[in-house]
This record gives C-alpha cells, structure tokens and sequence, in this order.
C-alpha cells in the first residue's frame, strides 16, 4: 500500500488521477498532514511570574486526547484513478495505516510549513519508522495535469537539502514562536491585564506587538495594498535587511503574517480591543489604533519596536537550528527583560 500524505485536503482530487497513473494497480490512500492542528503548542504552568523570561524546548498538546475516534483527519481512498468519498480518520487508523504503508510519499507545498506537517506526522504515527524512509514530492507549480505528472517523476529523498533546510527553518521558527509566546503569555499578558483591568489570560504575538507599535506611529495599518505604505503585506522594515536577499529563501515570510494568518490576527487584536475596523467593505482593509491600543503601545519597552523583525527571523532560520537558538535566545531574553523592567518600575 502506498500512502500519499498531502497539506491540505484541497489536493485529493487533482492528486488523485496522477498517483493512480503513476502507481497503476497498487492501494493509494492520501491523507492530510494537518500542520496547523497538529502543532498546538502546550506552555509552561503553575510558574510563578518572578520566573520569568525563561526559555525552553518547544512542547506541544497530546494529539490522541484533541480529538475524539473518528475525527483525526481527512482521508481518501484512491480507486479507479480518482478520489473517492472524503471520510474522518481516527487517530488510531491513521496509525495503523502509516505503520502497514508499504511506501510513503509526501506531496506538500515546497514550504517550512508544509514540510514541518510531515515530520509531525512521522513524529506522532509511526515512531518506529526510519524517519528518511518516504519519498518527496515538490509541490511548487501548479496543479495540472502536466505539473503534476513532472512531481511524480521526480521524486525526492528527505536527505535531499531543499527539504532538510525547509525542516531546519521550520525548528528554528517553531522554536522562536513558542519561547516568544511563552514568556510573552506571562509578561505581555500581566502588561494586558493591568492595562485592561481584567483577568483575561491573552497572548500577544511577535507580529500583534509590531503592527500595534506601528499603528501608533502612524494611526492605522492596512491589512492588504501591496503597494501602500503601513501595508502588513508589503513589510518594509527600516531598510537595514534587503528583502531581495530574502526572497532567495523558500520560507521568505512574506509581510507581516501571512495571507492565510493576517486576518485572524487582526481580528484577534481587534477583539483585544487594540485595533478597530476603519471603512468596512472597502479597499485596502484599514484598521485604526484605539485609545486602548495606544496606551498599551506607550507601556511597551522602546526597544520592543523592531520593524526588521520578520527579515531577522528568514535570516535565522537559513542558519542551523543549534546556531539559531543562541541567537533567538539572546534577542527573547533582552526583549523581556527590559519589558519586565518597565512593567516593575511603573508598578512600583
């Protein structure tokens, strides 16, 4: 049996008649990675606050106990060389069926995102396995018959070094995230609920404190307009990186965020209260800074404002994971340490 492990499930159907020709006779299941549910991260508990900015290893939620039998994952059959009906594969099938695979195939986006979803895969399902022993299908071009047919035919070993940069950029940004997320929890969230009055636990992003510094330089920040200035998706920086070295970089994080994430986050800070809707229905998208958002902005460290960050962070992650940490760990531990002293020193 081969099974064909794919990002999204949007795949299944123009995979589908591809893997049946390139495959003839053989059982074809394809299932999706899911990298996005997959990698909840779970942070520290019950540490007091003087414990903080800590760093560590990122750790992530039990997978088996997310999700109830029968709702692991989408799955397809392959028979007469199309997909068949889309059905919900239990944890414990997806187990068995990535241990009795005779043959693996990744066919993913040609991203860290992408990459990162198959070695959780391996990670989660089939420990036993030797993690080099499936085969890579680069999905970087469209999805046509002819494209399609190329990827097929030119399949890649994980030891290829497009894929193992994808997965070293991958550790690097997981591992920046959630040691940012972590102390960020703790420290920017006390910032938040002091500010708010409240007891609302809040996290707030590496981005959401940069596009919030910004707005209250500028007023508002526009979640599209490429061409626009204060666009999240046309990132500037100070000038310092040069995004043309960049974009040489298959993970290049295109602006602030990315398509898929910048309108949860704007959400998510408008529901914070930081940001307001400015103009709805029309274009670009604007969002305004409330009073609220200013008066966190002002409570921040003036060293948190760091425009250059997403260009820092491309740059980290073309460097080995272990050479990356001691960079990310110097930048996370000046980063909180001068909030935590503005926090202290305005609380005292």
């Amino acid at each position: 049996m081969r099974l064909i492990i794919t990002e999204k499930p949007q795949l299944f159907d123009a995979l589908a008649p591809r893997a049946a020709e390139r495959w003839p006779g053989e059982e074809i299941i394809m299932i999706c990675s899911m990298p996005y549910i997959l990698n909840v991260y779970s942070y520290p508990r019950g540490l007091a606050y003087n414990e903080y900015p800590l760093l560590g290893e990122p750790a992530y939620k039990k997978t088996e106990s997310r999700f109830e039998d029968g709702s692991f994952t989408m799955a397809v059959l392959v028979a007469e060389g199309k997909a068949g009906q889309r059905y919900r594969m239990s944890f414990k099938q997806a187990r068995k069926e990535m241990l009795r695979a005779e043959h693996l195939v990744f066919a993913g986006d040609w991203d860290h995102a992408g990459v990162w979803g198959m070695e959780r895969m391996l990670e989660l399902l089939a420990p036993e396995r030797d993690g080099t022993q499936f085969e890579v299908a680069i999905i970087n071009a469209g999805l046509d018959e002819s494209s399609l047919r190329r990827v097929l035919g030119d399949l890649r070993a994980p030891t290829d070094p497009r894929y193992q940069a994808l997965k070293n950029a991958a550790l690097v940004k997981r591992y920046f995230d959630y040691n940012f997320n972590t102390n960020s929890l703790s420290i920017l969230g006390q910032l938040y609920r002091s500010a708010a009055e409240s007891n609302q636990p809040v996290l707030i992003t590496k981005n959401m404190v940069q596009i919030l510094i910004e707005a209250a330089k500028t007023g508002e920040i526009l979640e599209t307009g490429r061409l626009k200035e204060n666009s999240l998706c046309h990132w500037k920086g100070t000038g310092k990186y040069d995004p043309r070295d960049c974009e040489a970089y298959e993970w290049w994080l295109h602006g602030m965020g990315s398509a898929a994430s910048r309108p949860s986050l704007l959400k998510q800070m408008t529901s914070l209260g930081l940001l307001e809707a400015l103009d709805e229905g029309k274009y670009p998208i604007r969002f305004g800074i409330t009073a609220f958002g200013r008066d966190f902005a002002s409570r921040l460290h003036k060293d948190c404002a760091d425009p250059d960050l997403t260009f820092r962070l491309c740059h980290w992650m073309s460097k080995p994971i272990e050479e990356a940490k001691l960079l990310i760990d110097a930048y996370l531990m000046s980063f909180f340490r001068k909030q935590k002293r503005r926090q202290d020193a305005s609380a005292s």
